[in-house]
């Protein structure tokens, strides 16, 4: 069975920062203001946005026989699931107050970059769940039930 991959592109994030990256490009350039940033500030912003976009440009999702691989931007964030270890599978739909990121939420971790979309994993072992921020949550969550063995419980709809 061929791996199922989705890749996220974080729209929000880029429709806010980009502007403000901007902005500030724009102020520095032209010394607009009463303190104008030196050139070193300006370098150590440009830094600083730059680690930004390369960690939340988009979101990969990547679900083969064995694991569930979810990485932010270029890969320094990640988390592998063990498909093994799933005992629940469903498609939920986060308030929109959860936000966007990797973040603690009652009950466990979400894994978002956009929209309120989501499949929601529950485990054999632990109390904990997680959920993951999706365009077609129907299509991930029957990818991930797949590749459940056949004997794992219950599988949520």
């Amino acid at each position: 069975m061929q791996p199922y991959r989705e890749f996220q592109v974080g729209w929000l994030l880029l429709a806010i920062v980009v502007p403000i990256h901007i902005l500030i490009a724009y102020l520095h350039i032209n010394s607009i203001g009463d303190r104008p940033i030196t050139s070193t500030g300006f370098m150590i912003v440009n830094s600083v946005f730059l680690v930004i976009y390369l960690l939340f440009y988009g979101m990969k999702t990547i679900v083969n026989s064995h694991w569930i691989v979810i990485s932010f931007g270029v890969g320094l964030i990640r988390k592998r699931i063990q498909v093994e270890k799933i005992k629940s599978v469903k498609a939920v739909k986060n308030p929109w107050y959860y936000g966007l990121g990797f973040r603690f939420i009652p009950g466990g971790m979400l894994y978002n970059i956009q929209g309120v979309d989501a499949v929601e994993l529950k485990f054999q072992n632990i109390s904990d769940m997680i959920r993951i921020g999706t365009n077609n949550p129907t299509q991930l969550m029957q990818e991930i039930i797949a590749r459940l063995p056949k004997s794992s419980g219950t599988i949520g709809i």
